[in-house]
């Protein structure tokens, strides 16, 4: 190198605080003027610098919150902080008091140390702005440009900050009320925010006020990373002057931005867990774990989140966890010991299209509850769904006196309409949870049948299919279908009311009678009726085969076996029917000629007892021409009695004859015993009589 030199050249300088100068510097010592209020000429050639105002906001879709945040930025240019816009809910309270500490470098490792923080650039009290959003009218949601405004800090309570190039700052904003809004982030350190400016970081929450209060209280201070600021950061920083103003001809119109909606679900939880979890730790398991399984849906083609997602925009902008009592659930939940139940609801909130009603998107949401549940594996957690369900029924309603025609798009669009409005009023839940979201037309069918129900001769009539979709609570369980048919024909007459008399939809102007198309169709209709249309119940699969082939031949395998056993239970009953003892003597007597066949006629017994019968009033000196006058019901019925006796002998004989048949070696000696039971037999039994 080369020492002591020179330097020989022109300095080009602006000072950070002022302003552009239209004059040159005067060669002469001069005073130099004192400055005006107005800005002057900003253009002064391509050399020329001039101040800008720039601001870069962080998000405002706040996830969660707490206190404090903090947060690093890095500046890209030399540039001055010169003011804060914090997202404050104003849920617990309508005025806060707000402190902004900063420092150089990174706040990681500093959150609790008092003097590491040098620079106070806010101390102020803010309130909550004058019609600001009303939970209890306006409901949950905030809108986004309410949040953007919600607590700005007044730039003369705002002490400006300047930050060189490439340098690392911190800062660390607190509210006295926990109000103050994040979202859950990624990495601490990761990139949340950036442009040709400036770049700001993801931090974390903090969830004590004030700031370094553990010196002076004597508790370890909470905090909550990794978090997303939610915020604005306004700032002036020197850029190169235009080279010519723009022309006021010339110029891009700012594109419309397409009108959106803003949708909220709860969806609600028994968490079971250690004991050792703060409700704190819960809330944020549960937000971080809800999110995740959201994310996933909205990015995986098959599920129905998706098609929200690439045809209607849909976002997710907040998750936010709370803790809730048993009596917001219904019932207890008894966890197993030592562990704890609490029950949490969580909030979630999308922003859409208008392409899609709030209504459809709030039951594809519920409608995942299941599946939420299923996939939401937080490690330390079991998780039991326990709130709000989606609810559907395909019902048939029948309208008369309409014309010989179906429903045109608008009249559909009116009669879903009227039909929702309508069981909204008259659907009944033990816990009135039930709300109908959506009723659409998915068919009609025309018919002149006059047997469908009514009380008067149908001209022409419309079977209008429709799918009510709806949200509820349980407990109890309740049939959808059910309630949605017993709702519609217990008023039927004030459903006709409905649709006859009300105006017609905003898209269509005028009174309903100038409509041609809603006077003529909706003009004489009568509600006949509802029905549920149930699902046909799946067949039931009686065997799981690894593929087609295997089913078919296992379905063939069980169809043979059958059949083989149908068959073989035929020929064992045709068996049994022809060797039976008769029937195969019958079929396969002896052709000897030593015994008569073993067989009677039917009326043999009847004969008999009708000729013990004459004996027996001859044995009392009765004949048969006599006048038959029984002197004595007794004797009749002695003589009666021992006929019967001696039948039953001979039967005994007979039956010891047959033995004798079958098996000759068992065939008794003819002694007198043995010749009684024969002379007895042939006595008793008159012309019966038996060889042997």
């Amino acid at each position: 190198s080369f020492h002591p030199r020179e330097f020989s050249g022109t300095f080009h300088y602006h000072a950070h605080e002022g302003v552009c100068k239209s004059q040159p510097p005067s060669v002469a010592p001069t005073v130099s003027p004192a400055p005006t209020t107005e800005v002057a000429n900003a253009y002064n050639g391509e050399e020329g610098m001039c101040p800008s105002e720039n601001a870069l906001a962080t998000t405002f879709q706040d996830g969660t919150g707490s206190y404090c945040i903090l947060f690093d930025v890095s500046p890209k240019v030399d540039l001055t902080v010169t003011g804060m816009d914090l997202n404050v809910d104003w849920n617990t309270a309508d005025e806060a008091q707000v402190a902004v500490y900063a420092k150089n470098g990174s706040w990681f490792g500093f959150q609790n140390d008092l003097q590491a923080w040098p620079y106070t650039i806010v101390n102020t009290t803010l309130s909550k702005p004058v019609g600001f959003h009303d939970r209890k009218t306006e409901g949950p949601v905030i809108p986004l440009e309410e949040k953007m405004t919600s607590a700005i800090i007044p730039k003369k309570a705002f002490k400006p900050m300047p930050m060189k190039e490439g340098e690392t700052w911190a800062f660390y904003a607190c509210t006295s009320s926990a109000d103050l809004r994040y979202s859950i982030g990624s990495s601490i350190g990761k990139t949340c925010s950036s442009n040709s400016e400036l770049r700001v970081y993801e931090g974390a929450g903090g969830a004590d006020f004030p700031q370094f209060g553990q010196e002076v209280k004597g508790i370890d201070y909470t905090f909550y990373a990794p978090r997303v600021p939610s915020l604005n950061l306004r700032y002036d920083y020197v850029a190169e002057c235009p080279s010519e103003p723009p022309s006021s001809f010339d110029f891009t119109p700012s594109p419309t931005p397409l009108p959106t909606l803003t949708t909220a679900v709860t969806y609600t939880f028994y968490a079971e867990h250690s004991t050792d979890k703060s409700m704190a730790d819960v809330t944020y398991d549960m937000e971080y774990g809800v999110r995740g399984v959201l994310d996933s849906f909205m990015k995986d083609t098959s599920n129905p989140l998706y098609v929200h997602v690439v045809k209607d925009r849909l976002v997710v902008t907040a998750v936010v966890a709370k803790i809730v009592s048993a009596m917001d659930v219904g019932y207890l939940c008894i966890p197993e010991a030592p562990k704890t139940c609490t029950a949490v609801s969580i909030l979630v909130e999308v922003v859409h299209l208008d392409t899609v009603s709030s209504d459809e998107i709030l039951y594809d949401l519920l409608n995942q509850s299941d599946d939420v549940q299923k996939e939401l594996t937080v490690e330390g957690y079991e998780v039991e769904y326990v709130g709000s369900r989606a609810v559907e029924t395909d019902s048939e309603v029948t309208l008369s006196g309409v014309p010989d025609r179906e429903m045109g798009g608008s009249e559909q669009e009116y009669f879903a309409q009227v039909a929702k409005d309508f069981l909204n009023n008259q659907v009944v839940s033990d816990n009135d949870s039930l709300q109908i979201l959506a009723v659409t037309v998915n068919g009609q069918e025309i018919t002149a049948d006059s047997a469908v129900g009514v009380r008067r001769k149908l001209q022409r009539a419309n079977r209008i299919n429709v799918s009510v979709k709806g949200q509820y609570k349980p407990p109890p369980k309740i049939d959808f279908g059910e309630v949605v048919e017993e709702s519609i024909n217990r008023d039927r007459e004030l459903l006709k009311k409905e649709l006859t008399s009300r105006p017609p939809p905003a898209s269509v102007e005028g009174d309903l009678s100038e409509v041609p198309e809603f006077a003529d169709y909706f003009a004489d209709a009568d509600v006949v009726g509802a029905r549920e249309l149930k699902k046909p119940e799946p067949a039931r699969v009686f065997a799981t085969m690894n593929n087609d082939q295997e089913s078919d031949d296992g379905l063939k395998n069980i169809l043979n076996y059958a059949a083989f056993g149908i068959a073989g239970l035929i020929f064992l009953l045709t068996g049994v029917f022809f060797l039976r003892p008769r029937r195969f003597k019958a079929m396969f007597r002896s052709k000897s000629g030593d015994y008569h066949m073993d067989t009677q006629a039917v009326d043999v017994e009847e004969d008999q007892m009708a000729a013990l019968k004459a004996q027996s009033r001859r044995d009392m000196g009765y004949h048969d021409d006599d006048d038959y006058i029984y002197t004595s019901h007794a004797s009749m019925n002695s003589g009666y009695d021992q006929g019967r006796s001696s039948i039953n002998q001979g039967r005994s004989s007979i039956n010891q004859g047959r033995s004798s048949i079958r098996n000759p070696s068992m065939t008794p000696s003819r002694g007198p015993a043995y010749s009684d039971q024969v002379n007895m037999s042939q006595t008793s039994r008159g012309q019966y009589s038996a060889h042997y």
